[in-house]
């Protein structure tokens, strides 16, 4: 179980709306169990990188705004990431997808799978939507891959139906990036990063004019009960869940969601000095460079008991020329009454464009816009 709470989870949207008001579509998420190779999300970085950028067109009319998607909180099964409910095909198969902020694939476990845990996947003979691709793809996970072919089918997601969507059916894991309930991802990031240049899911319901504009919300809270345990807004976000105006700072590198850093505290004690991070929903933990993280480390106190929590420092992220607290209740993880900090050291290349990766332990305190459409990342106090 401890080794479980160590790794870092390297992973983390319905009917098409006739009238023209405008709308918003909320999804709720939920948090899954860990897999073993949650701690590679690094170097799945580094095996999706590709070169370019997505261009989008501002001129459009919509028929549909922001709506919401719940999301749950799967800790109480020592997991910690966020999942929420997609369907896909006619009839609809419902299917929990993890969203992922950190790449930007849409893939099921198909039924054809034989080493998928999903022991039900997406089944496309029984979908009259379905249109065949049969195009190949392979997306590496640290120690593995998993493999499969392209599909298109109908995609029902926070209430908006999306037709002629591509994606992909795994029928081969060498790893488990997700594991049950999850049967899938839903990548969030660009489309410069996504394997075979496959537009993703947001982005297509952006272009077929579904929703109003190319943005979106994630509110990740450590509630393990209740109906807002985890919030996806499609289309725009929720104000109703932060506090406070958002404070906006530009993405400097649009493969991910890469922003810039100043200093970074321990209680009082600066520990790194202007630099780069991505906030990324697919990570669990906060992670840097291990000299900055060993500092971070040296301060904390916090026993496997628990002990030493209530006494326990915060860290400070700057943003903008704003202080951005993290509390122990946010970098550290309750699981079965013990308690483990969720802060890991890594050292990337220098050709990556980041050192830090703001996990959901950042999220946790702050509700956070992914604005694809003006190139920024808007942050706020979450309720």
């Amino acid at each position: 179980q401890k080794k479980k709470m160590k790794a870092v989870t390297v992973l983390l949207l319905l009917a098409l709306v006739a009238t023209a008001t405008l709308a918003q579509v909320h999804i709720e998420i939920n948090q899954r169990n860990w897999s073993l190779h949650e701690q590679s999300r690094f170097h799945t970085l580094l095996a999706l990188q590709r070169d370019g950028h997505f261009l989008l067109n501002p001129h459009h009319r919509f028929a549909a705004g922001p709506v919401n998607l719940n999301l749950t909180n799967s800790l109480p099964t020592q997991s910690a990431s966020y999942y929420g409910a997609v369907s896909l095909g006619s009839p609809a198969q419902t299917f929990f997808f993890d969203f992922d902020t950190g790449s930007s694939n849409f893939w099921v476990s198909s039924s054809e799978c034989t080493n998928c845990p999903t022991t039900n996947g997406y089944n496309h003979g029984k979908s009259s939507s379905y249109k065949k691709n049969g195009k190949s793809f392979t997306i590496q996970y640290g120690e593995g891959e998993v493999t499969g072919f392209l599909s298109e089918d109908t995609v029902h997601i926070a209430g908006l139906t999306v037709p002629d969507v591509v994606f992909g059916e795994v029928t081969d894991e060498e790893v488990q990036p997700v594991r049950p309930p999850t049967a899938g991802l839903v990548g969030l990031a660009f489309k410069s990063i996504a394997v075979d240049a496959v537009t993703p899911l947001l982005d297509t319901m952006f272009q077929k004019k579904l929703i109003s504009e190319n943005v979106f919300g994630m509110y990740l809270s450590t509630a393990v009960t209740g109906n807002k345990q985890g919030v996806l807004t499609l289309g725009g976000y929720d104000h109703t869940l932060f506090k406070g105006s958002l404070v906006y700072t530009q993405i400097v590198h649009d493969q991910w969601y890469v922003i810039k850093t100043g200093e970074i505290l321990i209680g009082k004690e600066k520990v790194s000095g202007n630099s780069a991070a991505i906030v990324d929903s697919g990570t669990s933990c906060l992670a840097g460079p291990t000299e900055h993280v060993r500092a971070i480390m040296s301060k904390i106190k916090i026993g496997s008991d628990c002990s030493g929590f209530n006494t326990a420092p915060n860290i400070t992220v700057h943003i903008s020329g704003h202080p951005f607290v993290m509390t122990p209740k946010d970098y550290t993880l309750r699981i079965g009454g013990q308690c483990e900090v969720c802060i890991q050291g890594m050292n990337l290349p220098k050709t990556i464009p980041f050192q830090w990766i703001l996990g959901d332990s950042f999220m946790h305190g702050y509700y956070t816009v992914f604005d694809k459409q003006r190139n920024r990342l808007g942050f706020a106090t979450a309720k």
